[in-house]
């Protein structure tokens, strides 16, 4: 992750706080019609992820590159389109109503930015297997064997769907659960982190395991208890305690990706 310096810093820094605050009034005041809400939460995420990460090992690390600043217009103007016509879109028949070429060319870019934000923030090989379902959906009557399908999608009706729905594709359910619900745990997980509570759970399962055998691993799963009875979300649980216990299980011996597969189970 990029360390930005200077006014780009703090630009960037502002619009996160922006991003937080929202979440943290919607939480209080009551969450937008889901379509809105969930393309404001994109607005607002995607264009950090492009910020915040770079392209390549070869990229800039200290400022944001040109193409960064196209990956960030691409992914603002198709969630800023949905909200300006969430009230429309609300209205239409999905699957009924044709979908115009502006709908296929703003889908096609949101969905773009969503597949380059996964490959910088997630990995390559969850690029590649989204692209690879995504591809099924249009090839499937042209496949051998098993994978061969009669009905094929159009290249429309499918960004209709990744786009367009209400209930599926980037703007779907999952992405309802992230705004309305685990945006929410993740921020209480970082004040949490900076304000010495969560150091406090450390302490406690350092106290009761730490002296076995095994320790660290104890630790991961003691801690992740303690924070587990105050936070609904796994995700905000992994990131909360295993900034201090996956670096605690590498010091000792453990394999990365053995520290990394024991935290996320106890986070469950």
């Amino acid at each position: 992750m990029r360390k930005l310096d200077g006014l780009v810093g703090w630009a960037v820094g502002a619009y996160a706080a922006a991003a937080a605050l929202f979440h943290i009034w919607t939480a209080y005041a009551g969450v937008w019609e889901p379509r809105e809400m969930r393309a404001t939460h994109l607005m607002f995420l995607l264009p950090l992820t492009f910020l915040l990460f770079p392209a390549t090992p070869r990229s800039p690390t200290r400022r944001p590159s040109v193409g960064d600043g196209v990956w960030v217009v691409a992914s603002l103007v198709p969630t800023i389109w949905v909200i300006v016509n969430a009230q429309a879109l609300t209205e239409r028949w999905e699957g009924v109503h044709p979908v115009t070429l502006p709908q296929v060319v703003l889908g096609t870019l949101l969905v773009l930015a969503v597949l380059e934000a996964s490959r910088r923030a997630v990995g390559f090989w969850f690029f590649v297997t989204t692209l690879a379902f995504m591809a099924f959906l249009i090839l499937a009557p042209w496949l051998p064997g098993f994978l061969k399908s009669p009905r094929a999608y159009s290249y429309p009706r499918l960004i209709e769907m990744f786009f367009l729905y209400a209930d599926e594709g980037v703007l779907g359910t999952l992405t309802g659960i992230s705004s309305n619900l685990l945006m929410i745990f993740i921020l209480f997980a970082v004040v949490m982190l900076h304000s010495g509570v969560g150091q406090f759970f450390m302490d406690i399962s350092i106290a009761l395991a730490g002296r076995f055998r095994g320790g660290p691993a104890k630790v991961a799963v003691v801690s992740s208890a303690l924070y587990g009875t105050i936070s609904g979300s796994s995700v905000a649980d992994c990131y909360a305690t295993g900034t201090f216990t996956i670096p605690l299980m590498k010091k000792i011996g453990y394999r990365p990706e053995i520290a990394g597969a024991i935290e996320a189970a106890a986070s469950c």
